[in-house]
């Protein structure tokens, strides 16, 4: 059986700082939400929370 040498596997990568990534930040929405397509677009993407839900 083989053994694994622990001295020479390879170390993860340091992480990199969070300054260096991009932040992406959401934006109010302007003007009136359709409530109801938005459910059924909701609903239409996730059948089995629609199933869940009907019961």
């Amino acid at each position: 059986m083989d053994t694994i040498d622990r001295d020479t596997t390879p170390k993860k990568p340091a992480a990199k700082p969070r300054a260096e990534k991009k932040v992406l930040r959401a934006k109010p929405m302007k003007g009136e939400v359709d409530h109801e397509a938005l459910s059924r677009e909701f609903m239409a993407r996730f059948p089995k929370l629609r199933a869940a839900l009907a019961k």
